[in-house]
């Protein structure tokens, strides 16, 4: 009898087996447990203590940073995460920027809206940090995510024609969709209650920005063919009340032909009828090019834009509707009145400003237009330029531009481009010290770090990725030289690198 067969009879007859030997098991060394806990420990403690002092500090970079926090992955409680994001989201509702604001064409770079526009790409305002939050607690707690996004007070007022920045609002849409998307339970969803949630928020749209991002969320979502007319009637009774509003109807960005193509196919696509969509958009664009428009909207570039809208509508949408709906005649659009441009303001104007640019052009630069070379910085016509060039800096102040808000970008600038141009060596050492220091000083005594909380941090991230690049020990030297401009956003911004470290 073979051994299996043994075995099978064994068990029939209850012939109990001998129990299985355990295995033998590691003893723990429990110095290196108590080492790891110690360690745990002491990490959590100082994540605890930077929590505190950043709850302290304005309200944009207080919620950014506890933001940061969460994502970093260096918490491990998921209900002590929601807590932060919550608190992060509170926080935003405090910044000076309620939207994100976008430069419109025309404006220069060097400018006051230039630099404006350039630093709301951090997203400091009240918005785009709480659509941050928002993103991060749905991947904890779906119902707290969409309990957030209720909270959130979405205003777009329209843009007067001196204005050289509009508003951008596409995170609401794309956290919209997010939530509608993968915060409701498949019961949820069989009742339609995501169609429901969205079609609250698609009904209010006020502003030509939001056209595009709604209609991209309205086509995303998963829906019956009641479910997306019912979208498509909420929409319809929206689009043709949102009031004039010249700038931003105007601004490329917020071109609404492919979006409503989009729109229109989805209904076809579906067998739905498009007609209500099609004559409110009739109604929303004859009422934006026969309103009060701005002088400075009647360019060729702007005729030719304004044409292709009218003849998308003409001789495309017109095509899919079912029933009769005029053609938008060049009567019905012509405009109201035209008044007001937009104020351009540049920078570099000013004698002072303008001197120290051109110094720091010839200090980077030789007459062919090519990079300085280390050896020509060397020469004594080269120093002597840079000792001038620092001279002046050090007398320029305030009083000597327009507002405290164009000298603090125009300065910071100088600075920024001081730290490539002066060598590192030696021979440098102290003056490129005594320019970090001296620059870390003017960021901790600008009123913009409350005023305009993202502009002043557009120009102090230049020292902060100083610091996160440098190695070791060049670190360390940045880091004591930034903290003796007592600024409590640097040091929460150069910690923040030091506590994140594997991130």
């Amino acid at each position: 009898m073979n051994a299996r067969l043994t075995l099978i009879l064994l068990i029939l007859i209850g012939v109990a087996l001998p129990a299985p030997q355990p295995v033998a098991q590691q003893p723990r060394d429990k110095t290196k447990t108590a080492k790891s806990a110690a360690v745990d420990e002491k990490k959590n403690n100082e994540i605890e203590n930077f929590i505190t002092y950043v709850q302290a500090a304005p309200a944009e970079f207080a919620a950014d940073l506890l933001i940061q926090l969460v994502e970093s992955g260096e918490i491990k409680d998921a209900k002590r995460k929601q807590e932060l994001l919550v608190e992060a989201f509170q926080a935003a509702t405090k910044a000076k920027e309620p939207l994100k604001v976008v430069a419109l064409p025309g404006s220069a770079v060097d400018s006051r809206a230039g630099y404006r526009a350039t630093a709301a790409r951090v997203g400091f305002d009240t918005l785009s940090l709480q659509c941050r939050a928002i993103k991060a607690v749905l991947s904890l707690n779906a119902k707290d995510a969409r309990r957030l996004f209720t909270e959130i007070k979405l205003k777009s007022n329209p843009v007067d024609c001196e204005s050289t920045v509009s508003y951008e609002v596409d995170c609401f849409f794309s956290t919209l969709q997010a939530i509608a998307n993968s915060a409701f339970s498949p019961e949820e969803i069989e009742r339609g209650e995501h169609v429901y949630f969205t079609e609250q928020y698609i009904s209010k749209i006020n502003s030509a920005n939001q056209i595009g991002p709604a209609v991209k969320t309205l086509v995303s979502l998963k829906t019956t063919d009641l479910e997306l007319a019912n979208l498509g009637r909420a929409f319809s009774a929206a689009l043709q009340k949102i009031p004039v509003d010249d700038r931003t109807f105007t601004a490329p960005w917020n071109s609404t032909i492919g979006s409503i193509d989009e729109l229109v196919l989805k209904f076809n696509q579906r067998g739905l009828p498009s007609d209500d969509i099609i004559e409110s958009y009739r109604t929303y664009l004859v009422n934006q090019l026969s309103g009060s428009r701005c002088a400075d909207t009647n360019g060729k570039q702007r005729n030719e834009f304004e044409t292709n809208l009218v003849a998308q509508f003409n001789e495309r949408l017109l095509a899919s509707s079912y029933k009769k709906i005029a053609r938008i005649s060049e009567d019905e659009i012509k405009p109201a009145q035209r008044t007001g441009v937009a104020k351009q303001e540049p920078y570099w104007t000013s004698a002072k400003a303008k001197s120290l640019l051109q110094q720091v052009k010839r200090l980077r630069f030789n007459a062919a237009g090519k990079e300085v070379d280390e050896q020509n910085k060397q020469s004594a016509e080269w120093q002597s330029q840079l000792s001038q060039m620092v001279r002046e800096l050090a007398a320029w102040g305030a009083e000597d531009e327009k507002s405290e808000e164009d000298y603090f970008h125009q300065k910071s600038v100088i600075y920024g481009a001081l730290f490539k141009i002066i060598p590192i060596d030696k021979q440098h050492e102290g003056l490129l010290d005594e320019a970090t220091r001296d620059f870390a000083a003017m960021l901790a005594g600008s009123p913009l770090q409350k005023e305009k909380p993202a502009e002043w941090f557009l120009h102090a991230r230049v020292l902060i990725d100083r610091v996160n690049n440098a190695d070791p020990a060049a670190r360390q030297k940045l880091v004591n030289l930034i903290n003796s401009s007592r600024s409590n956003v640097l040091h929460l911004y150069v910690q923040r690198q030091q506590l994140f470290k594997n991130n």
